[in-house]
């Protein structure tokens, strides 16, 4: 997962890969940070299939702050479900 700024802009991107020929799909969502709480900003989201990667991107403007981006990944009938995220401040 990666999270980085142009400007005021965020630009946000995941993927995933099944060890196996599952399909899969992944979801990256934005949040931005007030006060001890993360707010939703917004998502996306990727499928593929067999054992190809899926992946989903995008940007959203968004000023500045403090921002987490989650990759969320389910693969197959759901048994995986790879999660990682960062944190960035812009």
């Amino acid at each position: 997962v990666d999270l980085s700024f142009s400007g005021g802009t965020a630009i946000c991107s995941g993927s995933v890969t099944p060890s196996a020929g599952y399909g899969s799909t992944i979801t990256v969502t934005l949040y931005r940070q007030e006060g001890s709480s993360w707010v939703y900003v917004t998502s996306w989201r990727g499928t593929a299939t067999g054992s190809n990667t899926a992946s989903a991107s995008g940007s959203k403007y968004v000023g500045s702050g403090t921002f987490k981006v989650v990759s969320s990944g389910i693969i197959g009938n759901g048994l995986e479900r790879p999660s990682k995220s960062v944190i960035r401040s812009n």
